[in-house]
């Protein structure tokens, strides 16, 4: 074999190397193992919160001592610390925010997340006294459903 015919070969292998190790660690298509919805629809009944929009974040926890912090803290705590969390845990965590109005029916939304997470927790930033946190476990989809005074979560 001519070894001028393979030198195309060599070349395209040398340029696809580098292209194939960022595909394979997700950097291109995001197709990794990552804990936590990658699309989410939200239900909200017509009475939930008491009449008022509601804040809701999907949290994709990406370090450990996040999650510590995170899975343990009432959404009023979050809501109110979000911004100092932040600094506190930089690129400890990724979030979708959506604010929600009573009755409103919201489809299947791709949502951002990332392939390190570890585990994704949804706040709810109800009025009424309670934890209104969720952790959704690994399903790719599911919905929330917003109800007068808690949330659920459907995987699907």
């Amino acid at each position: 074999m001519n070894p001028d015919m393979l030198r195309p070969l060599r070349w395209t292998m040398l340029l696809a190397a580098p292209l194939m190790m960022v595909w394979s660690a997700g950097g291109i298509a995001q197709d990794c193992a990552s804990a936590g919805p990658r699309e989410v629809a939200i239900q909200s009944d017509a009475g939930s919160n008491g009449g008022v929009p509601l804040a809701v974040d999907i949290v994709f926890v990406t370090e450990e001592a996040a999650w510590q912090e995170l899975s343990q803290m009432a959404a009023a705590d979050y809501f109110e610390r979000r911004a100092q969390l932040g600094r506190e845990f930089p690129g400890g965590f990724v979030t979708s925010s959506f604010e929600v109005v009573p009755g409103q029916q919201i489809g299947g939304v791709g949502i951002s997340w990332s392939c390190e997470s570890i585990g994704a927790i949804v706040f709810a930033n109800y009025s009424s006294a309670s934890d209104h946190r969720l952790s959704v476990g690994d399903a790719e989809a599911g919905t929330i459903f917003l109800g007068e005074e808690d949330f659920s979560w459907t995987p699907s």
